[in-house]
């Protein structure tokens, strides 16, 4: 099996795993790894609609991850022995 297929069936994989997850920080860092490892496949074969859609996908899961771990760093900061539960994390 060539490289470029067996990076765009991880990167399915890994969106559609990233679903079942019940935890929130998990769900966004496997769907960002599965976005990531489609946009690079999308952009090797040119595939600009999907590039753009993962890649997008990537930028939001970026910036979720960003949050949660300030969210966390706060409520540490406020004197909590463990972080709240963010979204259900």
């Amino acid at each position: 099996m060539p490289i470029w297929e067996i990076i765009g069936w991880a990167g399915s994989i890994l969106v559609v795993v990233s679903l079942m997850v019940p935890s929130v920080r998990r769900f966004r860092i496997l769907n960002l790894t599965g976005s990531a490892l489609a946009t690079a496949y999308n952009l090797y074969f040119g595939i600009w609609p999907y590039a753009a859609m993962n890649g997008a996908i990537v930028l939001i899961n970026v910036y979720w991850l960003w949050r949660l771990g300030r969210e966390a760093k706060q409520s540490t900061a406020m004197g909590e022995k463990t972080p709240r539960k963010i979204l259900g994390d």
